[in-house]
């Protein structure tokens, strides 16, 4: 309960690591393998692992779900914090 009443704004700060300015459909993020990209919490790096993509240490396990305001990719994993290695 303590995080949802977010006195301290941890919660937005987790929040703001999983949202990207702009639309970035699957080949773009794939095209971004081995960057960083910024988003609107600080940069997360986009790798590949296994033959899998992650952002920020997450696996992506389902891309370009259209939404009225962007495109949604589901990770499997919380992203806590932004990248060190960027």
């Amino acid at each position: 309960d303590s995080l949802l009443e977010d006195p301290s704004g941890a919660l937005t700060e987790i929040l703001q690591l999983h949202v990207i300015a702009g639309e970035v459909d699957a080949a773009a993020a794939a095209a971004a393998v081995g960057t960083c990209v910024e988003t609107l919490g600080g940069e997360v790096k986009v790798e590949e692992v296994d033959g899998g993509l992650t952002i920020g240490g997450a696996p992506i396990s389902t891309t370009d779900l259209e939404a009225s305001n962007g495109i949604i990719h589901v990770i499997d994993a919380v992203i806590v914090e932004p990248s060190t290695d960027c």
